[in-house]
């Protein structure tokens, strides 16, 4: 049945409820990945909630996207989708087991779609699937139990991503000017403790206290200046999942199986496909 609009353009109702399910759980994946990105740039030790407020949305994007493209590959090659039953209890959340059974996928279908494989993209994603599966409650489990569930994402970023993010880019200019301000603040808080009082209490990513200004202003601008990189690195496993997904959509419109199911899926992920440089400079990547 068609509807005709005010504007005289014609729409066609949906070739299925596929279509529908698909279109919608796209639209959530892009949403997430959306608010992930200025929450990646905004990541704060001494705001621990932040690195929550960047895994939660990631982990929630990229495990739809990732699924979405095993079961449009399912449709493509059987006709029928991945049963509820075997997506809930073989698949589950475990994000590195599907990014590696979207990379099977790529290998079969022969797509020349390289995985990001380095040692940053592997923490990032072992942090994603840690978070995923038995991280997201970790503090509020903490308050009615005395054994810890699960690593803290945020300490596990800060020992795992954070020196590699260093090693690669932090110049000596950058952590020279940093250290500059450092000593400066501190030098200026003791001139002036005659005269008034600075009280600063910060718990870092370690659980331990700092009161002193200017030994946690240096970790604040060193995350400050490491952000954009960890988010062109974390938004770069996400670039390769809306290729894959670029890609199935195309094998989809030549599937007399899927063709009527699948919606063109680079629609709902084409600005995460920018380059790296757009990846670590644009904040807000996907309202491009």
């Amino acid at each position: 049945m068609n509807d005709t609009s005010i504007t005289g353009l014609v729409r066609t109702a949906p070739k299925s409820p596929y279509w529908r399910a698909i279109t919608a759980e796209s639209t959530l994946a892009a949403q997430q990945v959306a608010a992930a990105g200025p929450a990646l740039d905004d990541l704060d030790p001494a705001r621990i909630g932040s690195f929550y407020a960047a895994f939660f949305p990631l982990s929630i994007g990229y495990e739809r996207m990732a699924k979405i493209a095993l079961h449009v590959d399912t449709k493509i090659t059987t006709g029928d989708f991945i049963s509820t039953k075997t997506m809930r209890t073989d698949i589950g959340h475990r994000l590195n087991e599907l990014f590696d059974r979207v990379a099977v996928v790529c290998e079969r279908r022969g797509y020349k779609l390289a995985r990001p494989a380095e040692p940053i993209h592997e923490a990032i994603l072992s942090i994603l699937t840690e978070f995923a599966t038995t991280g997201r409650y970790n503090h509020l489990d903490t308050l009615g139990s005395s054994t810890v569930t699960s690593k803290d994402a945020e300490y596990e970023w800060d020992q795992r991503v954070l020196p590699l993010l260093t090693e690669k880019h932090l110049k000596a200019r950058m952590k020279e000017t940093m250290l500059r301000k450092a000593a400066f603040l501190g030098a200026v808080i003791e001139a002036g403790k005659d005269d008034f009082t600075a009280l600063v209490i910060h718990h870092d990513v370690s659980g331990e206290i700092h009161t002193d200004l200017h030994t946690m202003e240096l970790v604040r601008d060193l995350y400050r200046s490491m952000n954009p990189w960890g988010r062109m690195y974390a938004l770069q496993l996400g670039r390769w999942l809306a290729e894959v997904l670029h890609a199935l959509s195309n094998d989809a419109l030549k599937s007399a199986r899927a063709r009527d199911h699948v919606p063109y899926l680079i629609e709902f992920f084409g600005p995460l496909t920018a380059s790296d440089s757009l990846l670590r400079t644009r904040r807000h990547l996907m309202r491009s």
